[in-house]
This record gives structure tokens, sequence and C-alpha cells, in this order.
């Protein structure tokens, strides 16, 4: 009975196993001494051995389930001399094609061998486990991404591979009988980090697991793609910034001419907003480059072939801004062409209109330029036909629109669909370092404009750097064209400025501190001279003595 090729079980009258032979042991995957003594309705309860002991009947089952395995299994009672029950015994074999068991169709042999295919050709590792949490098979790929041999895994409980250090993690019974998947991260024995999810099959009562069956994939070759991943979204950032601030100074040296950190933030926010489509307002005094900006924007984005339209919003009487925006037809009012005229919306159809000073806008104008800006759609004075415009709008103003919003003066609901991003210009005051390469490249212009060679000297640059330029960039390309034209001498000094440059504010009444402060420091660290600074300030050297020492720039050059 021992080496007999098919397999052999035996129970007594209470259903505990007695005998497995060597056969029983190969197919069920399971070792004589861990189940000796054990009923088997818990060990093997498919096999129905103690229905045979209750019933006293023989049975013969052409296919049950037993460990992953498919067998054919004759039940037999055992009785002694006088017909006493005394156990039952199950010879049983392997029944590898279900196609070999009788009355079995052809279809479900193609269907075992597809399943078999599907599993082994898995890009996930699949592990079964048997009721009892025994593993009864894995497939290749879970051998190949595992590392283990699975002579350390068949017919092992996850338990044992737990106490043996081969895993360190599992899904719990406990949690698998609440029927829903269980997924662990589970680290291997040969270094391996596995995601494992773990499935429960139940037997048709839906009480008893029956099986579980786990998908593991291979979290270390992901990871590895993770850390790549994120090195390369690093890199490409680093590259994407610098060629953004490659793009900015190309941009500010050659057209803007900017070297302060102020202005590079706008121009960058600029490049940001040339990217996409929506509404900007550009905010800053008069004569900051409000223009420039949105050129830039216009420019570097992808209308730069469409048209460029700039219309003063301030310039314009209120009779006829409407008509300028909009067009009108022929015979819309005295005076009006006869083909009529398109406005600025549709001339800048494609590509962007500058609505400079659009604070100016009355509030009759202000709601015909909230419905264009809803619907993308215009009419002409006179007409009846609207048109479909396709413009961006970017609106500039020196006003504080808040302000005039809080006061009435300018729609509520017009700024806040203007004010999709704010660019807002800082005043040349707060950016003294641009005025050096500002000067250069305007003197430069107008030095070719006017066929002179014309050069400013360190005094010179000093009271330019140190003025406070209530007309921003427009006010020093005014003062700049002045002396190109009238200087008599090729190098400018600071004798020739205008009075108020030289006038400054530095006397005894005092001014804007922290302009002050800065002037005095921009040129005493230059010429470390109070009789230096009083001749290029035009005032008493007392004076500049007393203001060093009052803002404490007497002691920092000790």
């Amino acid at each position: 009975m021992r080496s007999i090729n098919c397999g052999i079980l035996a129970v007594d009258a209470s259903d505990r196993l007695i005998f497995i032979n060597e056969s029983a042991e190969r197919i069920l995957n399971t070792a004589f001494e861990k189940v000796m003594g054990y009923p088997s309705s818990k060990i093997f309860p498919d096999l129905l051995l103690k229905e045979v002991i209750r019933t006293g009947e023989a049975k013969s089952i052409d296919a049950v389930h037993v460990n992953g395995r498919v067998l054919h299994a004759e039940l037999t009672p055992a009785y002694k001399e006088g017909g006493r029950l005394i156990g039952a015994v199950a010879t049983f074999q392997v029944t590898s094609k279900l196609g070999n068991i009788p009355g079995e169709p052809t279809a479900a042999t193609q269907l075992i061998a597809e399943h078999d295919a599907l599993i082994a050709s898995s890009f996930d590792g699949i592990i079964f486990n048997d009721g009892y949490g025994r593993i009864v098979r894995i497939n290749d790929t879970y051998e190949r991404t595992s590392g283990l041999d699975p002579k350390q895994l068949i017919g092992r409980t996850a338990r044992e591979l737990l106490d043996d250090g081969v895993i360190n993690n599992c899904a719990s019974f406990r949690e698998l009988k609440k029927g829903k998947p269980v997924t662990v991260v589970q680290k291997l024995s040969t270094g391996k980090t596995m995601l494992v999810t773990s499935t429960p099959f139940f037997d048709e009562k839906g009480k008893r697991i029956t099986m579980v069956i786990s998908n593991s994939r291979d979290l270390t070759e992901l990871n590895m793609l993770k850390d790549e991943l994120e090195k390369t979204t690093i890199q490409k950032q680093r590259y994407f910034e610098e060629v953004s601030r490659l793009r900015a100074e190309k941009l500010a040296d050659c057209e803007i001419i900017s070297k302060s950190q102020a202005m590079r933030r706008v121009i960058e926010i600029a490049l940001k907003v040339a990217a996409v489509d929506s509404t900007v307002l550009i905010t800053g005094e008069s004569g900051v480059g409000k223009e420039v900006i949105a050129r830039l924007i216009h420019k570097t984005s992808a209308r730069r072939k469409g048209p460029f339209i700039n219309i003063n919003c301030g310039a314009i009487p209120d009779n006829l801004i409407e008509s300028e925006l909009f067009g009108y037809d022929a015979g819309a009012f005295t005076g009006a062409r006869a083909e009529g005229k398109p406005g600025a919306f549709e001339m800048a159809d494609g590509g962007t209109l500058l609505m400079d000073e659009v604070g100016e806008l009355s509030a009759r104008m202000a709601v015909g330029l909230l419905c264009v800006l809803q619907d993308k759609r215009v009419t002409r004075v006179g007409g009846t036909r609207t048109l479909a415009v396709d413009t961006r709008v970017i609106a500039a103003t020196n006003a504080d629109l808040k302000a005039l919003v809080k006061d009435g003066t300018f729609r509520s609901d017009l700024y806040y669909r203007l004010n999709v991003v704010n660019i807002d210009i800082p005043p040349l005051r707060e950016r003294p370092e641009d005025i050096p390469v500002l000067c250069a490249k305007l003197m430069e212009a107008l030095n070719k404009q006017y066929h002179r060679n014309k050069r400013l000297d360190f005094s010179a640059m000093d009271l330019l750097m140190t003025y406070e330029w209530p007309g921003n960039v427009r006010e020093l390309k005014n003062m700049l064209e002045r002396l190109v034209i009238l200087a008599t001498e090729d190098l400018i000094t600071a004798e020739m400025l205008p009075i108020e440059l030289r006038n400054g504010k530095l006397d005894d009444k005092g001014g804007s501190e922290s302009i002050e402060r800065d002037r005095l420091e921009i040129i005493y660290d230059r010429h470390r001279s109070t009789r230096k600074v009083a001749q290029i300030l035009g005032c008493h050297q007392s004076t500049v003595v007393r203001k060093l020492k009052r803002y404490g720039l007497t002691a920092k050059y000790k």
C-alpha cells in the first residue's frame, strides 16, 4: 500500500487520519506527520470520508478539488468481522486533464489549458494557497521576480515562511475572512520588495475559505523607475528654469533693458502669461514701460504672427471710443465712411489688443467691453450683425482701479474680468540699478540717431541714480535726448544736468528719507569725499556731513 502508485488515505470510525501512503503525500503536498490524527473533514473536507462513515456506503467522485489538484476518488467503508464499521479508505489519482474524467466535455479541457497558459504568462507573480494557508502552486513570474526557490514555498504556510524569515509580512486570515482583497508590502529574504494583493475564495455556503490567490508585483524595479522618473523630472525642471532664465536675460538685455530683480520677476511673469490666452492687467506709473511688457507678451505668445493693436482709451473722446473699439457700418453717423470701418477688436483678430488707460472708460463703454470679453463677439455701431473675434485683451492703467471700484467710478465686474493676471511694474526710483544699463542703451540709440558721441561721466550717473524720476523711463529718455542735442561737450558731467536733478531733495528740510539715504550712500560710496558729494549735489558740505551722520553712513565707512 505504501508503494502503490495511487494515493491512499485511511481514517478510523471517528474520521481521524490513521494512514497516508507516499503517493498521497506527493499528490496532496502534505506530510504524514503533519496530518496524522486530525479529522479528515477538517484536513480534506471535499473527500467526504466522514460522509462515507456516516452512511456506510461507498462513493465514487469523478472530480474533486483538493489542495489545488483535480482528483478522481473511490471512497470505501471498512468493516471488521461481524459487520462493525471501523473506518473508511479513499483511493485517488490525479486527473491532469478534465477530458480524462468520464462525462466531462472537451470544452472544459480547452478552458483549463487556457487558464494554465494565462497564469503562466501573467506579468504579475501568482501564488495559490489552499484553505489551510499552504502554498500549492506558484507561477514562473513569481519564481523569477521573487528570486525564491519553489522548494522553499510549496506545501508551506505563510506562518512558517514568516518564522523562517523568508517573508516579513502577509495577509492575515482574519482579514481575508471579511471577504475583501488584502494588500500588503512584503520584503523577502532575497532583498526584493513585493506588493502582494491576496483575494479569498469561499465554499458554496460562503463561510469557509477554500483558496487564496495572491497577485505579486516587484516593487524593487518600480521603485527604481520611480526614482529615475523623479530624477528626470527634477533635471527637466532645472533645464526648463535655465532656459527660462536665459530667455529672460536675452529679452532683458536686448528688448526691455533691465538688471534689477524686480524687473526680472516682471519679465518672468510676462513670459509665463504669454503661454496662455488669459486676460492681463498691467499696472504701474506713467512711463514705466507698460506697452513694452504688453508687446513682450504678444511677441512671445502663439499670437506673435497676428496683429498687435494699441488703443489709448484716455486719448479718444467718449463719443468716438465706441466706434474706435467696435467699428461702424456705412451711414452709422454723419461723417462715417461709406464703406464702414472695422474697430480695434476686429483689427486685432488673431492677435493682441492693448487697451491703455482702461481706467478712463465711461460706465456705458464698460458694459459694452464686458459683453465683448464674455461673448467674444462684437456688433459695429449702426450694424445689426455680430462678428466673432479671436482677440486677446491686455489692459493697462496707471490708475488705482481698486480705489475706483470702491468709489463706484469703475465697474467691479469689468475689473475682475480684466484682472485675471496682474503684472505690476515698479517705478524707476525703486530699481536704481536699472538706470546705468538704461542710460547705456538709450545713449547708444540717441547718438546713432543724432550722429553724436556723447557719454555720461561718473558724477552725472551718480545723480541720475539718486533722482526720484516721477516720469520714470519716459522722463529719463527725454532728459538724455535733450542732453545729447544741447550739450556742448562730449563728456556730460553732473554740472550739465538740469537744475532739478542737481538740487534733488538733499537739503535741511529733508524729504523722502529712504530715497535720500540711498542717494547719499551711492554717491559717497563712489567718492568717499563729503566735499565731492556736496559739489555733485549742489549743496553745502555741512549738509552732507549732517545727513551722513543721521543715516549712520559715516560709521559704515570707518
